[in-house]
């Protein structure tokens, strides 16, 4: 047992894993990681390997509630479909962008979806004439700051974006996008879309409630961060939706060493596949489907 721990260590794709589980039974204070399929009891959190793009899922009563959907269609249906999803009580885009919007095709299609939120469609014509197609007579709601949806044991807070939308920043489009905090049977989610460091400054002016359990690292970790928001954010866990060998060079090394450095087990799709976060009695536990 010993050689095979040893010798899952020096393999990268299994060595957050290890580690977890390692520290998991030494603590008992910290993430558990396994490996499984399906959404587990005390499920929190889907991320989906969509590639590169973001596609989240929560629970929502007996639906479900999605975050974004991807690049493709076939990704996130099949996600939707290893979690038994067939009901969608709130669609959410943060925003336009053809990674998290041109996939809703396969969200849209074989399953009810109650109502679609989003921001303004700014500049990103081409994501929301695309989604205005596939939503059909599917109600699409404006996100308005301090809005609140509740669906079972699940609370939804709007946090962004400001009623001024942003304008003149490096990327209006990602420093407008939805964020969220979601609150799941008494775990806190930020899902804070693609805001780089002018929407991030004016979460953290605006004093939200951003110190939480689990982490959407904005904008598929790139270099775009404040320091002062992810120490704020201060996750357990933080959630990666990036492709391999994008051309971006997602995720940028400098975010990724503060999270770990405050704490976080950083966990990203190109490496770990489907990420699931669970709550089994007072632990928080992610599995990994690769």
């Amino acid at each position: 047992m010993l050689a095979l721990v040893i010798g899952l260590l020096q393999l990268r794709r299994f060595r957050r894993a290890m580690l977890a589980v390692l520290l998991a039974a030494g603590l008992g204070t910290v993430p558990a990681c396994l490996s499984s399929g399906g959404a587990p009891s005390g499920w929190v959190v889907t991320m989906c390997d969509v590639g590169q793009g973001d596609a989240l899922v929560l629970p929502a009563g007996d639906a479900a509630i999605v975050v974004d959907v991807g690049p493709d269609p076939e990704p996130v249906d099949a996600c939707l479909e290893a979690l038994g999803v067939d009901r969608v009580a709130l669609l959410v885009l943060s925003h336009f962008h053809i990674d998290h919007t041109a996939g809703i095709g396969g969200v849209m299609e074989g399953r009810e979806v109650a109502a679609i939120l989003a921001p303004p469609p700014g500049e990103a014509r081409y994501g929301y004439e695309l989604v205005e197609e596939r939503a059909g007579s599917v109600p699409v709601l404006e996100a308005v700051p301090g809005e609140v949806f509740a669906f079972g044991d699940t609370r939804l807070e709007v946090l962004g974006p400001p009623a001024d939308p942003l304008s003149g920043t490096r990327s209006d489009p990602n420093n407008n996008s939805v964020a969220l905090r979601a609150e799941v049977a008494g775990t806190s989610v930020l899902l804070a879309g693609d805001v780089e460091l002018e929407g991030q400054r004016a979460l953290l002016d605006r004093g939200a409630g951003l110190g939480v359990d689990v982490l959407k690292v904005p904008h598929h970790g790139s270099s775009f961060q404040v320091p002062e928001f992810l120490e704020a954010a201060d996750p357990a866990v933080a959630l990666v939706g990036v492709g391999a060998g994008n051309e971006y060079g997602h995720p940028d090394p400098g975010p990724l060493g503060l999270l770990e450095k405050g704490g976080a087990l950083v966990f990203r799709t190109d490496e770990d596949g489907r990420i699931t976060v669970s709550r089994s009695g007072g632990r928080i536990e992610v599995r990994t489907e690769g």
